[in-house]
């Protein structure tokens, strides 16, 4: 993890702390509405 999400994760609640970061190439599935299709990237 980088520095920054370190730093961050020291202020946080441990429910709310960074665990992992993914970088996508392409843009995420999308419904008729717009919204992401969350259960997809789980």
């Amino acid at each position: 993890m980088s520095f920054s999400s370190l730093c961050c994760n020291k202020s946080l609640p441990v429910y709310s702390k960074i665990n992992e970061v993914e970088i996508f190439d392409e843009p995420f599935e999308k419904t008729p509405q717009m919204s992401i299709k969350r259960y997809l990237y789980h």
